[in-house]
């Protein structure tokens, strides 16, 4: 990795921003939705924050493993073949 030290920076930026903008908007929602639909003592709110964090959590590394196993197959290649993540993709899904 040291001949191409910049590779793959790009596929991470792009993973952070859209993990990052899905973690807090699902987590605002599942909270919110825990908050009204158990209208329940004020000191269970660290224990529904803590459950809404966890599912907003789940549903993105759910979304978001396939997108890291392209990116981690793409910057494992020696060779060009694949020109970028989407030829890689394809490829994976036509291995299996």
């Amino acid at each position: 990795n040291f001949e191409h030290p910049w590779s793959g920076v790009f596929q991470t930026i792009g993973q952070r921003a859209i993990s990052a903008g899905m973690y807090f908007p699902l987590e605002e929602i599942f909270r919110h939705h825990l908050y009204l639909n158990t209208k329940s003592d004020p000191h269970l709110r660290p224990y529904f924050t803590f459950l809404a964090g966890t599912i907003a959590g789940t549903i993105n590394g759910i979304i978001m493993n396939p997108i890291s196993a392209v990116k981690y197959h793409y910057w494992g290649q020696t060779s060009l073949r694949s020109e970028n993540a989407i030829s890689t993709a394809i490829e994976m899904y036509k291995k299996g």
